[in-house]
């Protein structure tokens, strides 16, 4: 018979033949030495040493008897090594002997065809060629083997990725008891052996699961013989997976470009809507590296950019977090000298309202300051009359923040602040007076407090308006104050300097006394 391919195995570490003399070892050689790959192709200087470093190294051989394998028209072995996780999802293609640390110089080196590369030789009628190319002064790489007209894609190692179609009802299975034990009745039934098998390859294996021969595949568990009807399937149909070495960098690329839509397009879009740029790219990417794989069989990375995606996002957002919380605490820091604490609070869960630019907003103006101030700094020593002024700003500043008043400035004993914004609440007027009151009775308090030490008496004067005025962030790009302007500021302003002539310590406009009048009491002074 001139058709039909005997199956060995090897031995894969050199401790596995160590049961095995040099001699015999030499004799298996000799039996399956006839089968071994004609036709290898060492391109750019690239030599058998270099390819004995990277195609699986053979160390011994367990071979079939004699009688059998001398009148065999091929033979091919079916080891089989699973990936690092016990899936098999390479086909190793060819393997090499002797392994390097054997190897010498001027020795011949013979390379073995696997059980699934010698049926496809045999049955094309093909002698498999070997392309063997250098990639540096020491080491070469397995570029591809060819078989006739099929090309089959291998990695450095000469291993296929393979393509699996199916296991157990994909490809058609005849016992062997019914083929040779009822040929009668069989034929009976329409069932014709040599119109079945004609022009086909027949594998012959066990399929039972108790002889230990079934493998763990991405397609699931089957029988080595699946595995060599699948390797067989690809190369025919040209549906091999295909990973070349150029896909690392297509990967490194699919990460950037991703991780680089990410960084762009995620800040400009709301929370809702980045998540929902991440699903369509997780979607868009797992579509085509589906659309690669099934029509045109390249096995794309799928973790690694779907993992950039998950990284870059979870990243993003973390960074966001953080930001958002540095800019809560920088919100805190910098307006607790200005604002109270429920206003600070306020802001942080809606720091929309604190917008950049001015915005005409109806809010009550105060401005406070002390009379004769100027002589009596020109009594005083400079560090005591700093003691004194920060002992009462810091007094006066805690009521004004205590009633959600926002300071604006202080100038030297003056202090101008205003009610009712950056956050909006309808009584700001109310809160001015009382603030005021609150003052001049705390003032009175520490008036004698000082006194007991020596220090002179202050006194406060404070005018109070309510009106439209435009607040905000104003200044330069690079140094913005929140303040507020207009004509209702400036009569604040008068009004407090007016106090003076009236003999007075707080003064309201009528405006204000409209606002307020349900919780004060007050007198028409003009």
């Amino acid at each position: 018979v001139d058709n039909e391919v005997l199956g060995w195995f090897f031995f894969r570490y050199p401790q596995e033949v160590q049961v095995l003399t040099p001699k015999e070892n030499l004799r298996r050689l000799e039996l399956v030495k006839p089968f071994s790959i004609k036709i290898i192709k060492y391109l750019f200087g690239a030599n058998p040493e270099m390819l004995s470093r990277v195609v699986q190294p053979i160390y011994g051989f367990q071979v079939n008897l004699p009688i059998f394998s001398e009148r065999a028209s091929g033979a091919g072995y079916f080891t089989a090594i699973s990936d690092q996780d016990g899936i098999y999802r390479h086909a190793l293609l060819i393997a090499g002997y002797p392994p390097p640390e054997k190897f010498r110089p001027g020795d011949d080196y013979y390379l073995f065809p696997s059980l699934s590369l010698e049926a496809l030789r045999l049955y094309l009628n093909e002698e498999p060629v070997v392309v063997v190319n250098k990639i540096n002064p020491t080491q070469a790489m397995i570029e591809k083997i060819q078989l006739g007209k099929f090309v089959i894609p291998v990695d450095e190692f000469g291993r296929m990725l393979v393509n699996y179609q199916g296991g157990y009802g994909y490809f058609p299975t005849y016992s062997f008891y019914e083929v040779y034990s009822d040929f009668a009745e069989r034929r009976k039934e329409g069932f014709n052996p040599e119109q079945v098998f004609k022009d086909k390859i027949v594998l012959i294996g066990a399929t039972a699961i108790a002889i230990y021969d079934v493998r763990t595949t991405p397609f699931g568990s089957m029988p080595g013989v699946y595995m060599h009807a699948n390797i067989i399937d690809n190369v025919l149909h040209q549906r091999a997976l295909f990973r070349p070495s150029w896909m690392r960098a297509f990967d490194l690329m699919v990460v950037l470009a991703l991780g680089i839509i990410i960084s762009l397009l995620y800040p400009r879009l709301r929370p809702i809507f980045s998540a929902g740029l991440i699903t369509i790219l997780i979607a868009g990417y797992l579509w085509f590296n589906f659309y690669m794989f099934d029509r045109l069989y390249y096995s794309l990375t799928l973790s690694y950019p779907l993992l950039s995606i998950f990284f870059i996002y979870l990243g993003i957002t973390l960074y966001h977090y953080t930001m958002e919380e540095r800019e809560k605490r920088f919100i805190r820091s910098a307006f607790s000298y200005y604002l109270s604490q429920e206003v600070i609070n306020q802001l942080l869960s809606h720091p929309e309202k604190l917008k950049l630019g001015g915005e005409r907003k109806y809010l009550t103006i105060f401005f406070s300051d002390l009379q004769g101030f100027t002589s009596i700094s020109e009594k005083m020593e400079p560090e005591e009359l700093v003691s004194l002024l920060n002992h009462y700003l810091t007094e006066m500043s805690e009521i004004i923040l205590k009633n959600r008043g926002t300071i604006d400035k202080f100038e030297g004993d003056a202090i101008m602040a205003f009610f009712g914004a950056p956050l909006d609440y309808p009584d700001h007027a109310q809160s001015a007076c009382l603030s005021a009151l609150e003052m001049q009775t705390r003032l009175e308090e520490l008036n004698r407090s000082w006194e007991e030490k020596g220090l002179p008496r202050l006194i406060v004067r404070i005018g109070i308006n309510t009106g439209y005025a435009l607040v905000g962030n104003m200044g330069s790009e690079k140094r913005m104050d929140y303040t507020v302007i207009g004509d209702e500021v400036n009569l604040a302003s008068r009004l407090e300097g007016v106090n003076k002539s009236y003999g007075t310590k707080i003064m309201l406009s009528e405006s204000t006394y409209q606002e307020a009048k349900d919780v004060i009491e007050a007198r028409e002074l003009d």
